[in-house]
């Protein structure tokens, strides 16, 4: 019913539609970034992309998952594993599953340590036809101390513990090298959110480098030297992977692509 009472009495009347749009947002030039894209608008005749540009602004999901979605959504191919490790509950996984659709031999795997989250992992991966598994990925198997905290996506071993963790909700899983998965693809795109292991990460699925079997490798929170250095070594072209420009070793979101 609202929406009706807008179509009718706002989105059919452009003379007040446009008196009040200039009300609100100005009649002027402006730029507006949407998935990691910086464009000019109108604060009037371009509206609904300004609207669009402040809400992804103020949202991280917009405004730094759906950029790098894009990115990686270019390099999948026939014969080829999308590894979700550090999944959550499982945004890329779902996105990534429906290519399965398109390519041939495709398969998405993710990985979640957190055994609540995992329950909605593993729904979701039900709902989407993907593998979840519910331990976390490194460089040697183990069974380790981890803490949760406010939010899912904070969840991180105990030893390296932040002021975002609530240091009593402690719990132990198992750790796996990724060389220890039989991934019947090719080709792997790996993508790491692990808040601070992404190193280990990358250790344990050193048999997949020397095998040239890594098309790319997506770290969310780039901040460890160690990573570049890895990479580089295996000839690797880094970069932003929101803008795919060119990488710094400052670059947060990274992309390394293999040449």
């Amino acid at each position: 019913m609202i929406e009706w009472l807008i179509d009718v009495f706002f989105i059919k009347q452009p003379r007040l539609r446009r008196f009040v749009t200039r009300m609100l947002y100005g009649n002027r030039l402006l730029s507006a970034t949407l998935l990691g894209s910086t464009f000019h608008v109108h604060s009037v005749k371009e509206n609904g992309y300004l609207r669009a540009s402040k809400a992804s602004a103020r949202l991280s999901a917009l405004r730094d998952e759906t950029p790098v979605l894009l990115s990686l959504a270019n390099i999948i191919s026939n014969n080829c594993a999308f590894v979700d490790i550090g999944a959550n509950v499982g945004l890329y996984s779902i996105v990534f599953s429906r290519f399965k659709r398109i390519h041939e031999d495709f398969h998405v795997y993710a990985f979640e340590v957190h055994p609540d989250t995992f329950t909605r992992l593993e729904a979701n991966a039900h709902l989407h036809g993907f593998s979840a598994m519910n331990v976390g990925v490194g460089e040697r198997q183990e069974r380790v101390q981890f803490v949760g905290g406010a939010v899912s996506h904070v969840t991180t071993r105990a030893d390296i513990s932040n002021q975002y963790n609530i240091a009593q909700e402690v719990f132990a899983a198992d750790i796996v090298p990724l060389a220890n998965i039989a991934f019947a693809q090719r080709d792997l795109i790996i993508k790491i959110d692990v808040e601070g292991q992404e190193m280990a990460v990358l250790e344990g699925a050193r048999m997949f480098f020397d095998e040239g079997r890594v098309k790319g490798v997506y770290i969310d929170g780039y901040v460890d030297a160690k990573c570049w250095d890895f990479l580089e070594s295996f000839g690797f072209d880094m970069r932003d992977g929101k803008t795919l420009e060119a990488a710094g070793r400052e670059t947060f979101s990274l992309l390394a692509l293999r040449r």
